[in-house]
Formats: structure tokens, C-alpha cells, sequence
């Protein structure tokens, strides 16, 4: 596959992205020309320069099976209200949620959905609902803001098409707004302050992503704040209750806080008080964050609710309904339409006859530490040397998904293989659509390896 910069040789296109950088992003710590073609020959380019062009009839297709979804997983989510605690942890959930399972009423928010499609049926252009397999949901996904509200339409745009994304950054934010006000009563457009946040990682697209967010809240009226998530205060005091700050002092009541929560569950305690408290063990950010959550101090966005949906035992738990007969046959005919059949061992999948599963960590991102097996052997892994958090994902529990096929593109020399995604509001209506491509010989759509691709129609 040919690198962007060999791509970008046109001089048209070398204008249009820097005049991107100097017009749309001067804030940003790298050029957005350096951003796509990634940070040097051992890491791969974020663009496939080239827009993939789709029917307007796909578009409503793959959309109206993602939010079919959505009225699926969040009905069934709240089936885990009803669960013991013993049952919750066997589906892999940490014991650190069961407070706010049980306690938190507040609805899912956001997803992005990763879906594979019948290469067939794009091929000709006709869909049912059970050509849209939904590999995984991914709550909150910072990224596709830049991604597919702002790139998308004016790399879509520069080139003459139409961009199937165009606008809906609007509307989906409207949602949003809905979702504070119907979720958090005391919540009031325009007045109270909601404070947007990640952990920093040098993520230039999350940036991107978190400014045009912001962009997209204050445009209809609302108050916003970025914080990266080490610039979050806790105090406390003995005397006093515990209260989550802005460095300015400044009390955060509205959090959307991108950062996974079994990382913030692993996070070490570490308390910011004008007072010695060291002869008290210092609690974990989490413990902080769950007390303001239940006491209703904090609002935090997404919520736990959106973190059943995103652990991907949560489809294994769909599937095990339909074995024991746990859902009404119209919510079976509609996990079997739309999921790939997950189980929770090897064994179980092979007993179901399936011959290719993906064994995937239950909280992995971004296509990290997932298998493939191929009757009985091992055919991808990947694994390797340079993998940071190997240990953390191996004793990780996981569950082994059917393969699905998909769709291939010829790009310049090369056929890669196309997996969609769409992004779900926080009232379940589905927006923007994006896709990522990977040399149909690797076969694994990750961080290292996946590109993404504007779409156009």
C-alpha cells in the first residue's frame, strides 16, 4: 500500500491540507498534513487519501440496522438490574461496578458501532438487516468527531462529492443536549458548565476531536470546558465532603470523561488537599468518582450503563439468552440478525460448529491482543514484541467470536478489507458513518495496521 505522502504528491492536495492546518486547526500541536501521514516510516499512515464512495440506499441501510441495535442492547442492558451480584462478575464485569449497577438508572449514551457487511450484498447494493453484523460497541469513541463530522466533509467536498456525514454533527449534538436535560433534571443549557475530558497520550486526533466537540456544544449555546483527566482535582478534608475540581478551583458537576473505566479502576490513589492527610490511605480516583456519582454530586457522561453494552461479554451474555431460552423469540430473532455469535470459551464456539473465531479480550481497543482460530490452530496473533500492555490483556478475560466476512476495495495496488462504522447519539439515532480498511492479507483492523477512509456518495 502506497504511503500517503507518495499520495500527496499532487500539489492541489498538499495545499488543501495546509491550508486545513493554518484555517481549521492553528491551535493544534502538529500540522494536520503530519497528523495523516503519521509520525514517520515505522508508523502507519491515518489516511487512505481517496474517498470510498457508497449508495445513498447503503447509508440507509447500515443506519437503520445501528440503531436497531441500539433499541436491542439498551432494552436487554437492563436486564442486569435484575442479576445477583455473583451473576454480573461471571459475565466479566468488575466488582468495582456493582454499586452503580445497581444504584445507576441513568441511561446509555453514545456508541460507535464496528460492523462488518455481507460483501455480497454491498457488492450489489441490496441489504437485509442480517447482512450488518455488529462486531462491538465502543462507548464514547472521542475520535470520530474530527473523524467524520469535520475531515469527512471537507476532504469529501475538496474532491466534488457529497459527503453522507454532512450537518449531522448538529443534530447529533442536539442530542446530546437532550440527553443532559432528560437524564440530569438540574441540569440547565447554558448556565451550568460541562466539562470535556481524556487522558493525555499525545492522541492528536482526540484533540481534534475534543475541539470540534466543543465547537459543535457551544454553537447551540452551551458552556464547555477541556480538561485532560490529570488536570482533574480531587480534594477532601476530613471535615468536609469530597468535591471534584477544576485546577481554577472551579467545582466540576458535568463530566464527559473519556477514559475507560478499567483503566481508571487500575489508577493509584492520590489526593490534592491543602491539609496532611497522610496517615490516611488515599483511595483510588474511582472510589472518588463512584461516591459523587451515587451521591449525585457528579454527572458523569458516559455512564455505566453505556459500559454494560461496550464489554464485549456483553454479546457473549446475548447469546447464552438465546440458548436458554432467557429472551422472547422476537429479541432472539433480532440478536441472531444482528451479532455474531459470541461465547465464552473455545469449546463453546466449536460445539456451535463455528470454524473461524476471533478470541478477543473482553475490554481490548483498537484491534489489540485478539487470535484467530482456524479449526483448532492458531492463525493470527497479534501479540508481538513491542505490545505494551501484554500482561494486562492475557489475563484479561475474553470471548471468541464467529468470523464475518467483508467487503474489499481496490486501493492503489493492494485490496484491503472495509469494516464500518456508524456512531450512535445519545438518543440512539444513528449519524455519521466511517469506515477503516486493512490489506486484506493481514486481515486485523487495528490501531497499527487500520486506515481510515472518508466516505462520499
Amino acid at each position: 500500500m502506497k504511503l500517503l505522502h507518495t499520495a500527496l504528491k499532487g500539489q492541489p492536495k498538499y495545499q488543501f491540507f495546509d491550508r486545513l492546518s493554518q484555517e481549521a486547526y492553528s491551535n493544534l500541536p502538529a500540522d494536520v498534513l503530519t497528523l495523516f501521514e503519521g509520525k514517520g516510516q515505522t508508523y502507519r499512515p491515518y489516511l487512505v487519501f481517496d474517498p470510498l464512495v457508497v449508495s445513498p440506499h447503503f447509508c440507509q441501510a447500515i443506519r437503520k440496522a445501528a440503531e436497531a441495535f441500539w433499541s436491542l442492547a439498551t432494552s436487554t442492558a437492563q436486564i442486569f438490574q435484575y442479576l445477583s451480584e455473583a451473576e454480573i462478575l461471571e459475565w466479566g464485569y468488575p466488582e468495582d461496578y456493582i454499586p452503580q449497577f445497581l444504584a445507576c438508572n441513568t441511561p446509555a449514551s453514545e456508541m460507535r458501532l464496528d460492523i462488518a457487511v455481507n460483501p455480497i450484498a454491498f457488492k450489489n447494493d441490496r441489504f437485509q438487516m442480517d447482512d450488518f453484523k455488529v462486531l462491538e460497541a465502543n462507548s464514547a469513541t472521542p475520535g470520530f468527531w474530527a473523524e467524520t463530522f469535520v475531515f469527512n466533509t471537507l476532504i469529501v467536498e475538496h474532491f466534488g462529492y457529497q459527503c453522507p456525514n454532512k450537518q449531522l454533527g448538529e443534530s447529533h449534538t442536539q442530542d446530546f443536549i437532550q440527553y443532559l436535560k432528560q437524564s440530569f433534571p438540574a441540569y440547565r443549557h447554558g448556565r451550568d458548565k460541562v466539562y470535556f475530558s481524556f487522558p493525555y497520550a499525545e492522541a492528536h486526533e482526540d484533540i481534534l476531536s475534543f475541539d470540534a466537540r466543543m465547537g459543535y456544544f457551544q454553537q447551540f449555546g452551551g458552556k464547555a470546558q477541556f480538561l485532560y483527566a490529570e488536570d482533574l482535582v480531587i480534594e477532601t478534608d476530613i471535615a468536609k465532603d469530597v468535591t471534584l475540581k477544576a485546577p481554577d478551583g472551579s467545582p466540576v458537576q458535568y463530566l464527559f470523561l473519556h477514559y475507560p473505566n478499567e483503566w481508571l479502576i487500575e489508577e493509584k490513589g492520590e489526593i490534592v488537599s491543602g491539609n496532611d492527610l497522610s496517615s490516611i490511605p488515599a483511595a483510588r480516583p474511582w472510589d472518588y468518582l463512584q461516591q459523587l456519582g451515587l451521591e449525585q454530586k457528579l454527572y458523569r457522561v458516559p455512564p455505566i450503563r453505556s459500559e454494560i453494552i461496550q464489554n464485549k461479554g456483553f454479546f457473549a451474555f446475548l447469546w447464552e439468552g438465546i440458548h436458554s431460552d432467557r429472551f422472547d423469540p422476537e429479541t432472539q430473532q433480532w440478536i441472531k440478525a444482528l451479532i455474531p455469535q459470541t461465547y465464552c470459551t473455545y469449546e463453546e464456539a466449536k460445539s456451535y460448529r463455528l470454524t473461524q473465531v476471533w478470541e478477543k479480550p473482553i475490554y481490548g481497543r483498537e484491534g489489540a491482543g485478539i487470535i484467530l482460530w482456524e479449526n483448532g490452530e492458531e492463525v493470527i496473533n497479534t501479540y508481538d514484541p513491542d505490545f505494551d500492555d501484554d500482561d494486562w490483556y492475557r489475563n484479561m478475560l475474553a470471548v471468541f467470536q464467529e468470523n464475518c466476512p467483508m467487503p474489499t476495495h481496490a486501493y492503489e495496488d493492494e485490496s484491503v478489507l472495509l469494516m464500518f462504522t456508524v456512531y450512535l447519539s445519545s438518543t440512539g439515532k444513528a449519524t455519521g458513518i466511517g469506515c477503516r480498511a486493512v490489506p486484506e492479507s493481514r486481515r486485523v483492523i487495528d490501531t497499527r495496521q487500520g486506515l481510515w477512509i472518508p466516505v462520499a456518495l
